[in-house]
Order: structure tokens, then C-alpha cells, then sequence
């Protein structure tokens, strides 16, 4: 068990990780809430908007993410590689 987190942990990217977290955890809430619901009508309510909100949260994520590094990540090598020139051409 603790190789196969140990590969999972090198495998994925932090975005990765917290996403399937997101979705797992949503996913349990929602079997969760289903076998309440059976009981307790109000508490498996309940539990599905605690899904919900895992769902709306798995989607921001993924698109605050996307947008960060598609307008910041992907323009912070160019300007070191650009640097690293200058340094050279100096040198």
C-alpha cells in the first residue's frame, strides 16, 4: 500500500492530486447520502449538498488552475530563458 502511494504521490501533479481528492470525496458523499436518505430523508439531503458544493469547488479548482497557468506559469520560462541569454551574451 504505502509503494503504491509513494508511486501515485510521483506519478501526479499537485492539480491531479487535489482533483481526484475532490472527486473521491464527492463521489463518497454521494453514495453516503444516498444510503442515508433511505433512513433520514433530511440528512441525505443534506449530505448531497455537501456533494454539491465538492462538485462546484472540483470545477473552480480546475478553472482557476487552467487560467493560472495558462496567463502566469506558461510566461514565467520565457523570461528566464531570456535572461539566461542576456547573461551569456554579457559573459
Amino acid at each position: 500500500m504505502k509503494a503504491a502511494i509513494q508511486q501515485w504521490n510521483k506519478k501526479y501533479d499537485n492539480l491531479t492530486k487535489l482533483q481526484q481528492f475532490y472527486f473521491s470525496l464527492g463521489f463518497v458523499l454521494l453514495v453516503v447520502a444516498g444510503l442515508i436518505s433511505l433512513m433520514n430523508h433530511q440528512l441525505g439531503l443534506l449530505l448531497l449538498q455537501f456533494a454539491q458544493y465538492c462538485g462546484g469547488i472540483f470545477v473552480v479548482n480546475f478553472l482557476v488552475w487552467l487560467l493560472f497557468n495558462a496567463l502566469v506559469v506558461e510566461k514565467i520560462p520565457q523570461e528566464k530563458a531570456k535572461k539566461s541569454t542576456t547573461k551569456k551574451a554579457k559573459k
